[in-house]
């Protein structure tokens, strides 16, 4: 008599593990999802303060340094010394965050130096931002203004 050879795993035996990996797949990947994201917006958060900090030094550096700081164009081209403007109740520098990587205030995060949004990994280097210098009741404070009206640059708001 011949006997039969059963080595291997029935249909059943099969689709019950593809069964099991399915479920535990429908329950792991929008848990991961989340933490990524959440990962993301935490990066992002640390970057606007890394920003925020940089304006404010920059500031600082132009007022205290009487002009030996250069605004950069976004390709990296110097562009011309950078002037501290005053309305009636402000001061005030109008620039880029490529100024802010150009001059060693802000580091770039990949070697172009480029500074990348980490929620959607758009490049921010030419968002256009004013730093205001604001002086009340004795206390100084910055504000940071996206002049770029894309809703992509930082500002004090974020």
């Amino acid at each position: 008599m011949n006997k039969l050879n059963n080595k291997g795993f029935t249909l059943i035996e099969i689709l019950a593990v593809v069964a099991m990996i399915t479920i535990i797949s429908l329950i792991a990947v929008p848990s991961v999802l989340s933490v990524i994201n959440t990962g993301k917006d935490s990066s992002y958060e640390v970057l606007m303060k890394n920003v925020n900090t940089a304006s404010k030094n920059l500031f600082e550096e132009v007022e205290y340094m009487d002009g030996t700081i250069y605004h950069y164009e976004i390709d990296g081209s110097k562009k011309g010394k950078i002037i501290i403007q005053d309305d009636e109740q402000d001061k005030y520098i109008t620039t880029n965050l490529q100024t802010l990587v150009k001059n060693g205030f802000l580091e770039g995060t990949n070697d172009s130096q480029s500074i990348i949004n980490p929620q959607n990994n758009e490049i921010l280097n030419g968002c256009e931002i004013k730093i205001i210098k604001v002086i009340k009741d004795n206390k100084i404070s910055y504000e940071i203004k996206d002049l770029s009206r894309n809703d992509i640059c930082p500002s004090t708001n974020d």
